[in-house]
């Protein structure tokens, strides 16, 4: 079998579960996002089960992702950031598995945040805190890309180049071009061999899903076990990990559009702009993108992300 996604390889020692959905997640960019923002939600639903048996918190597995995110703030062991990145999993996600929406901007935003969720628990809750996999390896596009997102995945595929060998990069080049010479046939064949490769892979996972309930009891007697100054000082450790967490700004404008579209606003960054000829609606609450020229910044959403949406 293919070894599992560069993006999200790291986890497999931690957790061979959070590696698989990772990697299923970030195949599925190249089909359909929508896909991929529901094996993302699974991703986060379930790495904050995994943290909160290591708190000692009694989780049930079939016990839904926004019950446990609650129960993590009210032991107050879930940091602020990090629970920013599960919220976003967690509504992009519902509206994905529910009601087939998530634009690949979403899709990819989705992605580069449960990796820096990935980290923090690497590191968090690791021996490692200086953990440090890399950059992230931005997936093939869709071939319906927008202007924004190829615009965006080009931006992340010269911050790779800045920071990998010369070597790495020549051999990244090359398969760049392997794939660009590809014929529709040769393509559909390398489709077709890649597919099985993930559907085997998502049959592991369902049958990782089965043993989900003794992992965490297990992990749950540990942390009971543990002294009163071992779980003190795992949440500093966690706390001083999310301290790390790295956004950039495309990251952070979705994540207040998530929170808007949660209290019932229209709210898209990259299509509901000014100059796009988006105006305001006395029949709506509407989010429109507005930059101050001189600092480059969006004001309306430099107010707004100092709220608790």
């Amino acid at each position: 079998m293919q070894p599992l996604s560069s993006n999200f390889g790291f986890l497999v020692s931690h957790d061979p579960g959070l590696a698989r959905l990772g990697a299923l997640a970030e195949w599925a960019f190249h089909y359909d996002p929508p896909t991929t923002l529901g094996k993302l939600r699974l991703f986060g639903e379930l790495l904050a089960k995994l943290v909160a048996a290591r708190h000692a918190l009694e989780i049930l597995p079939r016990e839904n992702f926004e019950t446990v995110l609650r129960s993590l703030r009210d032991r107050g062991v879930l940091p602020r950031q990090p629970a920013e990145l599960f919220h976003y999993l967690r509504r992009v996600g519902n509206a994905a598995v529910h009601d087939n929406l998530g634009t690949p901007a979403e899709a990819l935003s989705a992605l580069k945040q449960a990796r820096q969720l990935g980290i923090w628990f690497v590191r968090g809750y690791g021996k490692d805190r200086r953990f440090d996999p890399g950059p992230f390896r931005p997936p093939e596009p869709p071939q319906n890309a927008t202007d924004e997102l190829t615009a965006e995945i080009d931006r992340l595929q010269r911050a790779l180049a800045e920071q990998q060998s010369r070597t790495e990069a020549e051999a990244r080049a090359r398969e760049a071009e392997v794939r660009a010479r590809e014929t529709a046939e040769q393509r559909a064949v390398r489709e077709a061999e890649d597919r099985a490769v993930w559907e085997a892979l998502a049959a592991e996972q369902e049958a990782a899903n089965v043993a989900l309930a003794s992992q965490l009891r297990s992990l749950h007697e540990q942390a009971e076990a543990a002294a009163p100054s071992a779980r003190a000082a795992l949440l500093q450790q966690s706390e001083q990990a999310a301290e790390e967490i790295e956004l950039d700004e495309a990251d952070t404008r979705l994540i207040i559009d998530a929170k808007l579209r949660a209290l019932g606003w229209q709210a898209d960054t990259n299509r509901l702009r000014h100059a796009l000829g988006t105006r305001p609606d006395p029949n709506g609450s509407i989010a429109i993108e507005a930059l101050d020229r001189s600092r480059r910044m969006p004001i309306s959403r430099v107010r707004l992300a100092s709220f608790d949406l």
